[in-house]
């Protein structure tokens, strides 16, 4: 019974139990302190993880205001409605969902009350300057047809008599047009839908900002470039004309559930990308560790790569073929 747009883990893993038992236990011991919780992201998904993580810091904090488990939490502080919703497979559904907040004085209090929030600047770290630059592309003549038509149809209905019961179906246009300017072949899907496997099989695939974004890893300087596009097959034909200009295939990798399926495989790509520093005693002056070069100086990638990998030491440029819906993140692909 989860509402809709609250988050879509129903049940807690293993590690957060095994926490829950550690923080509590912790508590106990110290008589209600000796948790501290560290974190860039606290609610970017779900206003529950507040419910959570306040939870860990203090065993009781939310039952002291009569609230005992994630629905007292839902029922006080989150207003449901009664939403449309587009499923997957195209059908729409009627769910409850989460529009906005309720006794937000009380909840803001004990958010604050327990959590602490810092700026880069308030504890004096130095962020690198960025210059964002917008870059305009004329499309192919095939997808500019392509994309006409779709912007054609989404124009018929929105001014149609029947547009708010035929909403779902604009917007499921508009994401088909974000997808045509990536690239044309993306409107149709094959039998088994787009992946790293199926677009290998149709070869060299250029389009306009593929190519764009080839000539800029080509001009890169000698730091590091990161790709962010959510599909996949655009990750293969990427890499397709990035080897095929001239880029060692070595040189290049892809963070996505297909090519990096493990949080291991993950982490071995961020420190090829990154490179490992040299480990020199202090006192001695020793090198107890050599340092390993990057083997990596290209990475492609999509929401996998958002939390967790940090890519930031060598980058000099981050491409970004599409664009998130929320701002939320694309400021975490920035970060």
């Amino acid at each position: 019974g989860i509402p809709k747009y609250l988050g879509s883990i129903n049940e807690a893993s293993d590690r957060a139990f095994s926490f829950l038992a550690q923080a509590f236990l912790t508590q106990r011991e110290t008589g209600g302190s000796g948790v501290i919780l560290l974190s860039a992201t606290p609610a970017k998904n779900s206003p529950l993880e507040f419910f959570t993580m306040l939870g860990f810091v203090d065993h009781y904090c939310w039952t002291r205001l009569g609230v005992y488990d994630a629905d007292y939490y839902i029922d006080r502080y989150l207003n449901l409605e009664l939403k449309s919703n587009l499923k997957p497979d195209g059908k729409i559904e009627s769910r409850a969902a989460v529009t906005g907040f309720m006794n937000l004085p009380e909840l803001r209090n004990i958010v604050f009350r327990y959590g602490d929030f810092k700026t880069a600047t308030d504890v004096g770290l130095t962020l690198p300057t960025t210059v964002p630059v917008t870059e305009m592309l004329p499309m192919w003549d095939d997808q500019r047809q392509s994309y006409l038509r779709l912007r054609s149809e989404y124009e018929e209905i929105i001014r149609g008599k029947n547009a708010q019961r035929e909403r779902h179906k604009a917007l499921g246009i508009l994401q088909r047009m974000g997808l045509v300017a990536l690239h044309p072949k993306l409107e149709s899907q094959p039998d088994d839908g787009w992946g790293w496997a199926s677009a290998g099989k149709l070869g060299l695939q250029p389009a306009p900002k593929l190519v764009r974004a080839v000539e800029l890893c080509k001009d890169r300087g000698g730091c590091g470039v990161i790709i962010f596009v959510d599909n996949v097959a655009v990750h293969r034909w990427l890499v397709d004309l990035l080897v095929e200009a001239g880029i060692d295939p070595k040189r290049i990798a892809v963070l996505n559930a297909e090519r990096a399926k493990t949080p291991i495989s993950r982490q071995q790509i961020a420190e090829g990308f990154n490179g490992v520093p040299a480990i020199i005693d202090a006192e001695t002056g020793r090198i107890e560790q050599e340092a390993e070069p990057p083997i990596y100086d290209i990475v492609i990638a999509n929401a996998v790569a958002y939390e967790g990998i940090d890519l930031q030491i060598r980058t000099c440029i981050v491409i970004h073929l599409d664009l998130p819906f929320e701002p939320a993140t694309l400021q975490q692909r920035n970060g």
